[in-house]
């Protein structure tokens, strides 16, 4: 797939790399939440620094052909699944879910989370037992 859309590995902008840059962006997010802010003042000071700094797409939103990703919803409504039984925290779903609230805001519309937010998710739950 990667090499169709003019990639020479799997991990350029096209696929990949816009889920680790999504990866990063929830991180982002989430140390700020260890130092003590709160969800949504940590996403909207992301958010503000992303607008102002790097600009584009928010990394993990929207898709370029359909207006939700049709791969996406389910993997968040796993994530929760398995944190209401234990196995994960959770906190990067809410930390996806803030920032589409926080965006659809700002923005006046709904910018739902890509395969790329949502794959982020599952990673940062995986690599961090502790959200």
């Amino acid at each position: 797939m990667a090499a169709t859309c003019g990639v020479g590995n799997a991990l350029g902008d096209v696929h990949g790399g816009a889920g680790e840059q999504a990866l990063s962006f929830y991180g982002n997010i989430a140390k700020a939440i260890d130092g003590g802010a709160a969800l949504g003042k940590a996403v909207s000071a992301r958010l503000d620094r992303f607008f102002v700094e790097e600009r584009g797409y928010v990394p993990g939103l929207g898709h370029r052909f359909h207006p939700v990703d049709p791969r996406a919803p389910r993997l968040p409504e796993l994530t929760r699944e398995f944190a209401a039984r234990g196995v994960v925290n959770g906190g990067f779903a809410d930390i996806a879910e803030a920032i589409e609230a926080e965006v659809a805001r700002r923005k006046g519309k709904g910018i739902p989370l890509n395969i790329d937010g949502a794959t982020a998710v599952i990673y940062a739950n995986s690599a961090s037992r502790r959200r």
